[in-house]
């Protein structure tokens, strides 16, 4: 198996003012964790997905220097997070992922997040997230699994639930 791939996946926000506060929040924070991950290097690559294409503008200086891949959301495709998070493992032979939603972590410190990838490096069938009720981020291997169950992933939310119930993690 490979070494830990970052999967982060953030769509822009509602056209209201309020909900494009949110969205600004979210990027920043997603930034934020995004310069945490690529400071550790058991880390293999960084995958941005998204939908946004003002916010992957302003990440270039990420894409040019340090290596993250932009990959952005195909445009009129309706979202869907499981077919969307399968078809980036697939794409990018993901064997261990470090799922990320945007803004979910904006507080978990680089020796946390360490941790975690050491973890995910040393176990072939894991998954740790923060609430396995409603996954805001999840580490996983064999990221493969997510494919075969790709259609009862909705959302991240249950991502971890279903690698734990119905994979058998």
């Amino acid at each position: 198996m490979g070494q830990p791939v970052v999967l982060l996946l953030l769509g822009s926000e509602g056209p209201s003012l309020a909900e494009q506060f949110v969205g600004r929040a979210r990027q920043a924070a997603a930034r934020d964790l995004l310069e945490r991950a690529l400071g550790l290097p058991q880390i293999g690559r960084v995958v941005i997905a998204t939908n946004d294409t003002a916010w992957a503008r302003s990440l270039a200086d990420l894409v040019q220097h340090r290596g993250v891949v932009l990959d952005l959301d195909p445009p009129g495709e309706p979202f869907h997070f499981g077919q969307r998070l399968a078809g980036l493992i697939q794409k990018y032979n993901v064997d261990r992922a470090l799922y990320l939603g945007g803004g979910s972590a904006p507080l978990m410190g680089p020796e946390v997040l360490a941790e975690i990838v050491a973890h995910l490096a040393a176990h072939n069938s894991t998954v740790l997230t923060n609430n396995l009720h409603s996954s805001d981020w999840a580490a996983f291997a064999p990221a493969g699994a997510v494919v075969d169950l790709a259609d009862r992933l909705n959302r991240d939310n249950a991502l971890a639930w279903v690698l734990v119930h119905e994979a058998g993690f």
